[in-house]
């Protein structure tokens, strides 16, 4: 089993390691079992169920302090269903989204690859990291090489036109953008 990478860079240096490099890849290892699962209602390629997370000071600076945990296949399809209701919602009432046109979650999105990272917040609500990978586009085997062992977050225009990440929060059942 690979030992788990850490992040331990402050916020700061993070920033000007990203100023010198446009297209940058930050990846973020996991020890434990993986799972590779589909769910043929949403999406029509393989997706990764991460086990109880050890890279979640990275999403610390999203006020998403809290433990990993566990996800079960019901955690995953929860999600899924929470997403596809409130997918459109979701983008067309954030402020940093500009010209949304309305989607359907599933035909749109059925080609993105997903990693899903499970944690707790401090007040104990269940809380999925998904991050959706456009496998449609050829560089995507490219950019992300061990997509199913690393949890892989890109800085740069192709990153940003082909990957999103959303938060969900299985027990108040939203979604927000981070």
């Amino acid at each position: 089993m690979k030992k788990a990478l850490r992040l331990s860079f402050s916020l700061s240096a993070m920033l000007f390691y990203l100023s010198l490099y446009a297209q940058q890849l930050v990846r973020i290892e996991f020890d434990q079992e993986e799972r590779i699962i589909t769910i043929n209602d949403f999406y029509r390629c393989e997706s990764k169920i991460f086990p109880a997370s050890t890279g979640m000071e990275f999403f610390s600076d999203r006020g998403l302090d809290g433990t990993g945990t566990i996800l079960s296949i019901e955690d995953v399809l929860e999600t899924e269903n929470i997403v596809d209701s409130l997918f459109n919602y979701t983008y067309s009432s954030d402020p940093r989204v500009k010209e949304y046109q309305p989607r359907n979650y599933s035909r749109h999105f059925r080609y993105y690859r997903r990693q899903y990272l499970g944690f707790r917040d401090s007040s104990g609500d269940t809380l999925v990291a998904v991050q959706y990978i456009n496998f449609k586009d050829r560089r995507a085997k490219e950019k992300f090489l061990d997509w199913e062992h690393k949890f892989s977050i890109g800085f740069g225009n192709w990153y940003e036109l082909n990957t999103f990440i959303l938060i969900v929060n299985i027990t108040d059942q939203n979604v927000r953008i981070p």
